[in-house]
Order: structure tokens, then C-alpha cells, then sequence
């Protein structure tokens, strides 16, 4: 399968697509399943039809007894690096995303990635902290997981929830809940089940189109019922790479390969990673103290990843960290060293207009204090319609981002309390690699 881009009018503009799906599955849920997955991550755009009135419906019962079913040939499938392991029936396909597996009847249901033409389950795991920031759950739980997603979801008239229900997996327990929905006209029933404990989260979502539900829930309840949870691996320690360095590897089935660089500070670098095969790989850099300083998904054309002109502003280890945002298998890694980006200072009150060359990051800087309240805005001119933001603090530490906030498709940072005081960088780009004129603005809120 090989996964496009997430389309405008459900897009989150995340650096950490690792939770892209996280982030699909509670827009599907919060806006009452109003965008389909397929109109989410095709980058063809996709009509959205409300969901059609529901009928009296047979309800699944709640007061469900320990599961027991089996399935009589089963594919044993052990996701070390999403932290799981399960059953799937024998003749269904398997695919793996960024933090997500896709368990499908059928090739052609993942292809699609359409469940109005199929069964299919959708697995997002991760570290327990992660699930539960990603997902904006006050209480660390499984039910709190279940709630911030269902939040609005009783408010759908059209739209369905049955009763929340604990749900059983192997071993362990959780939360679980019916559901029903309507997407262009075509009924769908599905099931929502969400698991936390301290080593790992686990939000899953099995979807059918109504017809086939009495065929599809056993699978579903037999797949639940052999699920295993455990701690995540992390990533895959691939050594280290010198500037000018060119490396290749394999990246494993939803997992993740770090690659360390020793920088003496103060320099510029390119980092490159070539998929060798139909797949999309994710590139993200770490400081010494675990911050994320810069993330890329499509710069380098082709769904490779580019991170151009990245600032190590410390000398220390950096981590390179592999991911995919769809697919595995090989690729190829290349670190170089890089002139210093186009861009200058700015001072409060201040407007400035420059241009993006393809794939360019343009760095911004200013001086500001702790408790400086501040608004960033990047308006993009003629043919640059849809610009990206990223705020640095003097440390080098990602503190804020952002796509889509302003008017149309223009990055806002809005009403930014600065944490420190001291030189803070702003990354002014483009999303997917646009080139074009712009203009940034720096205030400051009295």
C-alpha cells in the first residue's frame, strides 16, 4: 500500500506524523465521523456527505462475557515496535504506518483505504504518555482515552454510540464501545476499544459496512481476543555517521532507526534518506536532551524526506531518527554539511517579505524575554499558498509549529508566552517543498 497525502480540508499541520493517525482517527470521531479515511490521506479532494438517519439498530450486547473466539487458520503477527502482538484470520492483508497497523480483509480495502468496501481494523499504539498528550486525554486511563475521543460524538443526531463496555483481550483488560455511522450514503457499523497501562496505549477502531458485519465482528472479537500488550521497542540503534557520510539499512515493519552524529556546535547541516522502493519515509532530529529540532516528511521530492540547512547550535550527540509515515524496506541516508539559510532578524512590530526556493527553510531571528507574549504570521504571495512556521527556543529546542492557523492556508503562531529569554529562531518553509514569495511579521501582545 503505498499512502498519499493527507488532504486540506481534514489536515492537521503536525511535525510528529508519527501521531498523524492518532490524530485522523479523533478527527473522524470528534466531527461525528464526518470525514472518511480515505478523503483524510488521499491528496485528491473528497466530498463529504453527512451521515444518513440511522434506524432502529440490533445492539451488541455490553454486558459482554470474557471472549472466547478463535479463529480456525490464523497468522500469528508479533509488532515489537508498536508494542503488540495478534491473530488475523488467514487470507487477510497486513500493512504498517507510523505508529499505526492496518489489519484489512482484502488488498483492494487497504489500497482504497476505503471501509465502505470492507472489513477493516486500524491499531495506533505508542508509549502511554504519547497516546495520552497526542490524543489530549485528561485522565491517564482507558476510559479517559475513550471519552476526549467520543467527546462530541452524542451530539451527532445522526450517528449512533452504543453502551461502553469493558473489553477483553488475552490477557488484559480494557475499554470498548459500538458504534454506527453512515459515510455517502453507505451504513456502517464499527467498534471502538482504547488500552492503557503503564508501558504502553493502545486505541484500536474495527469497521465494516453494515451488510457484512455478522461476518466481520466474530473476526474482529477473535483478532481482540488474541492481542497481546507489552512494552514498545525502541528504536534501532544503527551506529553513527560523519558529515559527508552515505549509509544504507532496512527499515523494519513500523519501526524506527537512529543514527547518531557527534557535532562540535555552531554548524549547518543536510540530512537526506532515499526510500529504495515504493514507501515514505520520515526523517526527525534529537539534541542531547531528548528535544525534537527538526522534522521532514516530502522535501527531497518523491516522499523523501530533506531536512536542508538544520542548525546544531551545541556541540553534543544528535540523533538521527528513520520512521515511515507508510511502507518499510531499504533506504539510503546522507549527511552533509550546508551554508547558513537565507532569512536575517526581525524586531517586534516588524514586517518583512522574502522568497522560498523549493525546499527551502529560511531562519528568522529575534531577541526576546521570558513572559514576551508574541504572534508570528506567515502569509504566503502569487504561488506560494500554504506556508509552515516553527518556533526555536535559544537552546535549539522545537517549542511550537504551525500550518493552517491563519486565514486560508497561512502558518500563525498565535498569543506565544516565550518560556526563557535569549535569541529564539524562527523556521519560516513551505509545506510539501512550495516556492514563492512571502511575507512574516513579528508583534508582540502588551
Amino acid at each position: 500500500m503505498h499512502t498519499r497525502r493527507v488532504e486540506r480540508s481534514c489536515r492537521m499541520g503536525r511535525r510528529q506524523k508519527r501521531w498523524i493517525a492518532i490524530v485522523v482517527l479523533a478527527l473522524l470521531l470528534l466531527s461525528g465521523l464526518g470525514c472518511n479515511l480515505t478523503a483524510i490521506l488521499e491528496s485528491e479532494e473528497t466530498a463529504t456527505v453527512p451521515p444518513s438517519p440511522t434506524t432502529e439498530r440490533e445492539a451488541i450486547p455490553t454486558d459482554t462475557p470474557p471472549p472466547s473466539p478463535s479463529l480456525s487458520q490464523a497468522v500469528p503477527l508479533e509488532h515489537a515496535f508498536g508494542g503488540f502482538s495478534l491473530e488475523y484470520p488467514s487470507g487477510w492483508v497486513v500493512d504498517f504506518g507510523e505508529g499505526m497497523v492496518m489489519v484489512a480483509e482484502s488488498q483492494e480495502v487497504l489500497d482504497d483505504f476505503d471501509w465502505s468496501t470492507g472489513a477493516l481494523m486500524l491499531i495506533l499504539s505508542g508509549p502511554p504518555e504519547d497516546i495520552t498528550e497526542g490524543m489530549g486525554a485528561q485522565e491517564p486511563s482507558a476510559e479517559g482515552l475513550l471519552d476526549v475521543i467520543l467527546e462530541d460524538f452524542g451530539d451527532q443526531e445522526e450517528a449512533h454510540l452504543g453502551d461502553v463496555e469493558t473489553r477483553r483481550f488475552a490477557s488484559q483488560e480494557g475499554t470498548g464501545v459500538p458504534l454506527w455511522w453512515a459515510e455517502e450514503g453507505q451504513p456502517l457499523r464499527g467498534y471502538l476499544a482504547t488500552y492503557l497501562d503503564g508501558e504502553v496505549g493502545i486505541v484500536l477502531l474495527a469497521v465494516s459496512p453494515e451488510d457484512g458485519w455478522g461476518e466481520a465482528w466474530p473476526l474482529f472479537e477473535a483478532i481482540m481476543s488474541s492481542m497481546v500488550f507489552y512494552a514498545p521497542l525502541e528504536a534501532v540503534d544503527r551506529g553513527g555517521i560523519e558529515l559527508g557520510g552515505r549509509s544504507m539499512a532496512t527499515l523494519d515493519p513500523g519501526g524506527t532507526d537512529g543514527w547518531g552524529y557527534r557535532s562540535l556546535g555552531d554548524e549547518y547541516v543536510t540530512i537526506e534518506v532515499v526510500a529504495l522502493g515504493d514507501w515514505d519515509p520520515t526523517v526527525e532530529v534529537f539534541n542531547e536532551a531528548g528535544d525534537s529540532i527538526g522534522f521532514d516528511d516530502d522535501s527531497g521530492g518523491d516522499l523523501n524526506p530533506r531536512l536542508m540547512s538544520l542548525y546544531l547550535p551545541t556541540p553534543g550527540r544528535y540523533e538521527i531518527r528513520v520512521s515511515t509515515f507508510s511502507g518499510y524496506g531499504d533506504y539510503e541516508i546522507n549527511l552533509s554539511g550546508a551554508e547558513a539559510p537565507g532569512g536575517g532578524s526581525l524586531t517586534y512590530g516588524e514586517m518583512v517579505e522574502s522568497v522560498l526556493e523549493q525546499g527551502e527553510r529560511q531562519v528568522w531571528t529575534f531577541e526576546g524575554t521570558a513572559g514576551d507574549v508574541v504572534s508570528i504570521s506567515m502569509i504566503g504571495l502569487g504561488d506560494l499558498s500554504d506556508t509552515y512556521l516553527e518556533l526555536y527556543a535559544p537552546d535549539g529546542a522545537l517549542l511550537t509549529e504551525d500550518d493552517d492557523s491563519g486565514e486560508g492556508y497561512s502558518a500563525l503562531i498565535g498569543e506565544y508566552e516565550l518560556p526563557q529569554s535569549g535569541t529564539y529562531r524562527i523556521v519560516a518553509r513551505a509545506w510539501a517543498a512550495e516556492a514563492g514569495e512571502y511575507e512574516l511579521s513579528l508583534e508582540k501582545s502588551p
